[in-house]
């Protein structure tokens, strides 16, 4: 939101907006800032103010297409590796969970045999 150099009056929308880059640095980055025009709603003052920034760079095209493919790839092992770890959790659990079965049956056992002693 911009604020009226004059008045202080909070505007909201710009009346013309446009994208300027500065010079990129030794490492090819740069930014993007976005420029607006505003004009006041109370006392009319028409004022520049910037109204967002992005960092951009300037890559080879043949670097970017290997860089997104290989974070393809590792996004696609890291869900495959995620599927493993929940898989081996389960199989922990299945085993926890039959072990408890197996407990309860033994348990059952006795309390059977405890019954068929009073009657």
């Amino acid at each position: 939101m911009a604020h009226c150099p004059e008045c202080k009056t909070n505007n909201k929308t710009p009346s013309r907006t446009w994208k300027i880059l500065d010079e990129p640095n030794r490492s090819g980055i740069f930014n993007e800032r976005g420029i607006g025009i505003f004009q006041c709603a109370r006392c009319g003052t028409t004022f520049p103010e910037s109204i967002g920034k992005r960092r951009l760079i300037i890559m080879d095209a043949n670097q970017y297409e290997k860089l997104s493919n290989d974070l393809k790839d590792i996004l696609e092992e890291n869900k495959k590796l995620k599927e493993s770890v929940e898989i081996s959790s389960l199989k922990y659990t299945i085993l926890d969970l039959e072990h408890e079965i197996s407990s309860l049956k033994k348990e059952k056992r006795e309390l059977e045999i405890k019954l068929l002693g009073y009657r």
